[in-house]
């Protein structure tokens, strides 16, 4: 037990303003998310018109994580981070102002932009402020902290009016307040690192055909759930707070089943895991379709996805197994256009069927991707492949955070590997690191 918390401390030694500032700006994000969709039920804005809104925040997520780290190498992280949070607060402060469903696509698109660059610097700076040897925990306590303030927010729901000004300023205030700890802290931003390895898509499918078509799918299940689940919600008229739950439970559902999932993933070949997750996904979506019952609406949900969003950090992992070293971080460059292409689609094409075939497409859009990886990977099985033995370790990867610094973070037997180096090894007195001072705790 003492080891237990003595390793906590050695977490948050150095990330603990990060990871406060992380907490408060998804507090905030999530509050504005579920708002957006639930609001502009209220204004009359039809299922596919929420759709198209929603799908600009993943538009503007795969832009901003293409354009900001031009503006990084420009400028420098702390004045691209305060640059970024004052857009996105300005973004959320926007929606009741002006009832346009173009301008609050505008926005959304916006929030993506300023969204995929903050998580980019905040993944630095975990980056540069931790070691080899503590990567694999903080990293784990990085994910945890973005869906419990996910989580939060959607509980923010249920303190003022859905139709007032309130919340929207709310979910403003909390964005602007969290780039305080972090922009008054007197660690060093990261330093900058290029590779010049390049790795394009296609090469990508020929090293790992299951990698690539999985993560497409996995990101159009991850961009489904959570830019649909509050149109769903209220489009079969849950009450303000079951929609806050049922939005909820699919985070909770993965802080619950993603350290499982990874455990089991290292000691079974990852294509069958792949296979039980997505035959598991697509059951729980047909079972889904069938229910009216608001408390097993919310169970199948949470256990929807438990299963299906921690699916990426599988397809990642899968790929990764197969590359050199020095091919990881230009892989992960091919990744996120993969992802950021099936996010973008998911949104667009689900919310389509919602409205030609009913408001249950949106577990049976789910429920049919989860179908396409299975029998895939199926057939995959049917292939030679590595030996489990020659598998890289699982790490969790947040279903709303796939950009270039997060998979470059993301497993551990690859980091210790190549780009590190020996700054970035724990120095031999640090093994049981004090903190004397307040500002060893920044």
């Amino acid at each position: 037990m003492p080891y237990f918390f003595l390793s906590l401390r050695q977490v948050f030694a150095g990330t603990g303003v990060l990871f406060f500032s992380l907490f408060l700006l998804l507090l905030g994000g999530g509050l504005q998310g579920s708002l957006v969709s639930i609001r502009g039920t209220d204004e009359g804005f039809s299922t596919l018109v929420l759709s198209i809104i929603s799908t600009g925040y993943y538009v503007g997520y795969f832009s901003g994580a293409i354009i900001v780290p031009m503006w990084l190498k420009r400028v420098g992280y702390i004045r691209v981070f305060a640059a970024l949070v004052a857009m996105a607060s300005v973004a959320a402060i926007i929606y009741p102002m002006f009832i346009d469903k173009n301008l609050w696509f505008a926005m959304r698109v916006l929030t993506g932009f300023c969204f995929a660059g903050i998580f980019m610097v905040c993944e630095s700076w975990l980056n540069s402020q931790t070691y080899n040897e503590n990567r694999g925990k903080v990293l784990s306590m990085y994910l945890i902290i973005i869906f419990v303030g996910m989580t939060t927010g959607q509980f923010l729901l249920n303190i003022g009016d859905i139709n007032g000004y309130f919340l929207f300023a709310l979910g403003s205030i909390v964005i602007s307040v969290a780039s305080v700890p972090l922009l008054l802290t007197t660690r060093p931003a990261p330093v900058i690192d290029e590779s010049t390895v390049t790795l394009t898509i296609r090469q990508l499918y020929r090293r790992s055909p299951l990698g690539v078509v999985s993560s497409f799918f996995a990101n159009f299940m991850n961009g489904t759930i959570i830019g649909l689940a509050a149109i769903y919600a209220k489009s079969i008229g849950l009450p303000i707070e079951q929609i806050a739950w049922f939005v909820a439970s699919a985070y909770i559902g993965v802080i619950i089943f993603q350290l499982p999932i990874g455990y089991l993933s290292d000691r079974i070949d990852r294509r069958y895991m792949m296979i039980f997750l997505c035959l598991s996904a697509a059951a729980i979506s047909l079972w889904a379709t069938n229910l009216h019952d608001s408390q097993w609406l919310i169970l199948s949900v949470g256990l929807l996805g438990g299963v299906a969003l921690p699916m990426y950090a599988i397809c990642i992992a899968h790929v990764n197994d197969r590359l050199k070293p020095e091919e990881v971080l230009p892989a992960t460059t091919a990744l996120l256009k993969i992802a950021g292409v099936g996010n973008m689609v998911a949104p667009l094409f689900t919310g389509w069927l919602m409205v030609q075939w009913g408001v249950e497409w949106f577990f049976g859009a789910v429920g049919v991707a989860a179908a396409i990886v299975a029998l895939f990977a199926m057939y995959r099985t049917t292939q030679a492949d590595l030996d489990i033995d020659e598998q890289s370790d699982y790490a969790p990867i947040g279903a709303m955070t796939a950009t270039s610094a997060t998979l470059s973070l993301a497993h551990e037997g690859i980091q210790l590997e190549f780009d590190f180096g020996e700054a970035h090894r724990k120095p031999a007195d640090a093994e049981y690191m004090t903190i004397d001072s307040e500002d060893e705790m920044l």
